[in-house]
């Protein structure tokens, strides 16, 4: 047997019971061209040629079903966005609230203060008002209700309070008129003297003012008479200006009448009789004793 021989492959060989000299039919998978075609879908979109396009509906319906990762960040950024938005938003109303609190707060705490230093205050000035000063006067007695004679009416002038007075200033004057009197008299000033000097007066420390008609003018016996009768009356008048212990002016106005039958007689050393009025006879006028109690 020769090397050919051998190396002749088996397929060559005839199977048994066939005739060698008959033609062999081929099979689909000796001869391609004799397979059947098989389609697939997927094969039939990999033979699609590449111009062709789907339709825009079909395109739209592909995009919702299946997002790509680009709408899942934009999507996923868009929550962060309104989530923050959220917080800021609360945080901001939080911040609101606290300073719309907090100056809720400053305002009540500026009231309260205000109504403090007001009640405060208010506690001070009735306390000033409590140890203060009082100026006063009071009628004294009034001298000399004679014919002739030169008429002296006597002033009593004190201080009430607790504390001292300073700067006291006083006026003072004498008139006999028929009445009203003063009464008819808006304003007394200019027919008042002042009295010399500026006092200190401590509380219940008394001082006397003497005033006598303008000019030291002597009564006459109608002067005396009418007075006696009650046709004309004396009237005893003025004024007080002062600061208290806490440095607050004050002012005080005063006026007394004197009239009557009934009069006083007053010894003297030198066993003379003065006719007059008592202090107790003084009576206070209508108008002008004012103080201010502030």
């Amino acid at each position: 047997m020769t090397d050919s021989q051998l190396q002749k492959p088996a397929s060559a060989q005839p199977e048994p019971g066939k005739d060698e000299g008959q033609p062999q039919a081929k099979s689909p998978q000796s001869d391609p061209s004799q397979a059947t075609e098989i389609s697939h879908p997927l094969e039939e979109t990999e033979k699609r040629p590449k111009d062709s396009k789907p339709t825009k509906e079909k395109d739209q319906r592909q995009k919702h079903a299946h997002p790509s990762k680009t709408d899942w960040i934009m999507a996923w950024a868009t929550v962060g966005i309104l989530v923050a938005t959220a917080v800021n938003v609360f945080v901001a109303y939080k911040q609101w609230l606290e300073i719309k609190s907090n100056s809720q707060q400053t305002k009540d705490a500026l009231a309260a203060s205000n109504a403090l230093a007001e009640a405060a205050k208010q506690a001070n000035i009735l306390r000033q008002n409590a140890d203060r000063a009082f100026m006063y006067a009071a009628p004294g007695r009034v001298f000399h209700v004679t014919p002739g004679s030169d008429l002296q009416a006597y002033i009593t002038v004190g201080n009430s309070g607790l504390t001292i007075a300073e700067n006291v200033e006083r006026w003072a004057g004498v008139r006999i008129m028929t009445p009203p009197g003063t009464d008819a008299v808006q304003d007394l000033k200019p027919m008042m003297s002042r009295e010399e000097g500026v006092l200190v007066v401590s509380p219940r420390v008394l001082h006397n003012l003497i005033r006598q008609l303008p000019n030291r003018k002597a009564l006459t016996k109608q002067d005396v008479d009418d007075i006696r009768s009650g046709k004309k009356r004396i009237y005893v008048f003025g004024a007080i200006a002062y600061k208290d212990a806490f440095g607050k002016a004050h002012s005080t106005e005063f006026c007394f009448m004197y009239y009557g039958h009934e009069h006083a007689e007053f010894k003297t050393e030198y066993a003379t009789t003065i006719i007059g009025y008592y202090e107790s006879q003084g009576q206070y006028c209508n108008k002008h004793n004012e103080t201010d109690h502030k």
